[in-house]
């Protein structure tokens, strides 16, 4: 019965024509088709026409006299180690890669995945976090090695790319491994082949014979794309943005292809219809996670500078979900350290990482998104310039306003957002409307804190897709039971169906309001029927009362009388919790932040972290945990949280 109640919200939220072409791609599957749509080759067997290769973006001429000292030093450094071979997974973590790197081997559990098998044949979950198998193969270590090459001509660095990338070509013929089973993952391994392709062409590392062989892995890439991309644009997310992008790429760079006009044509036909149903009118897309709004827009950025590389016009519904997504993610980044709320799925992406300021820092981002597509900069820092600098993207034009000084309060409806915006505060609340696309994490009602450029209220990150692999005990940190909204005692609101799935849907409202006091600066309230199951729906409103603080008000109304728990994320700081007075206080770098609550019966407790679950930690980079100040709640249905700071005197 159970699987049948998943079948039928599955159609009812999904779509009937939805599940039907999911059931025929399994079977499909089953026959032996993909096989045959996409065989097993050798490399030598891949066929390439001579002619002239399309262009590439490229750094702007002057680019040694643009970027600072200190970036520079960051490129290098960074560039040393990878030619010494080490590998930074995530962005975080460094790796001994040696000299010929195991591709088909988990760096984090040693497992390994065979690399002669078809990849239709092979399960993503078999092998821990098929990431961290796919993380290596995605070639992010391409892109400090071309920025230390564009910035000292240092021929080792083009040495190494080449040398790995001969390495992976090796142990990956076309269409045999796991390293070929997702057509995201080749396109963006193409993208990062191609800039480097583009920075390393007049390196003397970059051989004839080299080149010949890059030349067979762009069209490899464009077929084993072409086969199967329908299942990508069936999942309405940025697998099917990504593949278009790789597929109207290979068309541009073997332009004397005879198969070029034919993935020029579906790549850009079914990436019209992506963009203009995935990217929502106020520039949220699809789905509902910071991290990967910036891989959609950054796939966006080097796709229009690669039409422009080819003096080929960027479309209008290109430049227009161009602007919108940009103006977006200004909305919530911060201008002097580029760090954004943590919301939604975090699995680790940054496809373009062309920017020392490193993986939280989204400005880069912005700033090319601003240059390219708005035409105007959205920052006056060096930092942020880099990633336009390394593109070729000129950083001219006015310092647009910067959103992020914007005050009070604003909706961003389709994309379920909340702000409550000041001079050096941003307030986030996770309300929707409608969820017109799948709802992946269990976090209504869930508010976060930016407070003087850190994250003080967090979200609980990611961690891991597959993190059964890596720790055991409770739900995945997706659920309700990690996020702040309010949540009936020990009962989840929705049913997790798969990994990126949660149904049914709830209904809910997003709505601005005024605060008690004629001086606040703005509110806003949430609510959702998740629980009317059961007899509740959940209200939560936001209001900022002052500078420096809030109030936050939860009310669960209905039939019940019901005992609902919070669970409270906090950065980490020598923290103080007085039962007595209903109070938790952090003592942060600058000042004391003080959490407080209205009701008396509410019960209080600090968790610490658990070596065995999630309870006490946060996940600000893919597979990393760092502890947090976690508070549980739990009490009655009504109470009022007083949020507040006082700067040190």
């Amino acid at each position: 019965m159970r699987r049948l109640r998943f079948i039928s919200l599955i159609i009812l939220h999904l779509g009937l024509r939805w599940f039907a072409y999911r059931l025929w791609y399994s079977a499909l599957n089953r026959t032996g088709y993909l096989r045959w749509r996409a065989p097993i080759q050798q490399w030598a067997d891949v066929g390439v026409p001579t002619g002239a290769e399309g262009r590439l973006p490229t750094p702007v001429p002057d680019i040694r006299r643009r970027i600072s000292a200190v970036a520079r030093d960051h490129w290098i450094a960074t560039a040393e180690r990878i030619r010494g071979g080490e590998m930074q997974l995530f962005f975080h973590q460094w790796i001994t890669a040696g000299e010929d790197p195991l591709w088909h081997c988990n760096p984090l559990t040693q497992e390994r995945a065979p690399a002669d098998r078809h990849w239709s044949s092979l399960g993503e979950y078999n092998f821990g976090d098929i990431k961290n198998i796919w993380e290596p193969s995605r070639f992010g270590w391409a892109f400090p090695l071309a920025c230390a090459y564009a910035l000292t001509g240092d021929n080792r660095y083009a040495e190494r790319f080449w040398t790995w990338f001969e390495s992976w070509m090796r142990h990956n013929p076309p269409n045999a491994g796991i390293n070929w089973k997702c057509g995201q993952e080749v396109a963006l391994r193409l993208v990062a082949a191609a800039y480097a392709r583009s920075v390393f062409a007049d390196a003397a590392a970059t051989t004839a014979g080299r080149v010949e062989q890059w030349r067979r892995f762009v069209a490899a890439s464009a077929q084993r794309i072409d086969a199967n991309i329908g299942y990508a644009l069936s999942q309405k997310n940025n697998h099917g943005i990504s593949e278009c992008v790789g597929l109207v790429t290979a068309s541009l760079l073997l332009p004397a292809d005879p198969r070029a006009k034919a993935w020029w044509t579906k790549g850009m036909r079914h990436l019209q219809a992506q963009v203009c149903e995935l990217v929502f009118g106020d520039g949220g897309f699809a789905q509902y996670s910071v991290n990967y709004h910036r891989l959609m827009l950054e796939d966006l950025i080097w796709l229009a500078q690669m039409l422009k590389a080819n003096a080929l016009p960027v479309p209008g519904w290109l430049s227009d979900a161009g602007t919108r997504a940009t103006r977006w993610l200004e909305q919530l980044t911060n201008k002097s350290t580029g760090e954004a709320p943590c919301l939604g799925q975090n699995d680790g992406s940054w496809i373009l990482p062309l920017s020392s300021g490193g993986y939280p820092d989204y400005r880069a981002t912005v700033q090319a998104g601003a240059l390219l597509f708005v035409g105007q900069r959205a920052y006056a820092q060096a930092v942020p310039d880099e990633m336009p600098l390394f593109l070729g993207i000129h950083p001219a034009g006015l310092q647009k306003p910067s959103a992020d000084g914007a005050g009070g309060a604003l909706l961003l409806e389709e994309s379920g957002l909340g702000l409550l915006r000041s001079r050096d505060h941003l307030m986030t609340l996770r309300a929707m409307p409608r969820f017109r696309h799948r709802m992946r994490q269990a976090d209504l009602l869930h508010v976060t804190l930016m407070l003087f450029d850190k994250p003080v209220i967090l979200d609980p990150g990611t961690y891991s897709y597959n993190p059964q692999a890596n720790r055991a005990g409770g739900p995945p940190l997706s659920a309700l039971a990690y996020h702040n909204g309010p949540r009936v005692k020990s009962v989840e609101p929705f049913d997790r169906v798969g990994k990126f799935l949660y149904l049914p849907w709830p209904n809910g409202r997003l709505e601005l309001i005024s605060g008690p006091q004629p001086q606040n600066l703005g509110g806003i309230l949430g609510a959702h029927d998740g629980y009317a199951w059961y007899g509740l729906q959940m209200t939560r409103s936001v209001v900022q009362l002052d500078y420096g603080h809030w109030r936050v008000v939860d009310k669960a109304t209905g039939r019940r009388l019901v005992e609902l728990e919070w669970y409270w994320l906090f950065a980490n700081a020598p923290a103080r919790l007085s039962a007595e007075s209903r109070q938790l206080v952090l003592q942060l770098e600058h000042g004391e932040f003080c959490f407080a609550w209205d009701n008396p019966a509410i019960r209080a407790a600090l968790i610490a972290p658990d070596p065995h679950s999630f309870q006490g930690w946060w996940s600000p980079y893919y597979q990393m945990l760092a502890p947090a100040v976690a508070l549980k709640l739990t009490g009655p249905g009504s109470v009022a949280f007083d949020i507040s700071y006082r700067p040190a005197a």
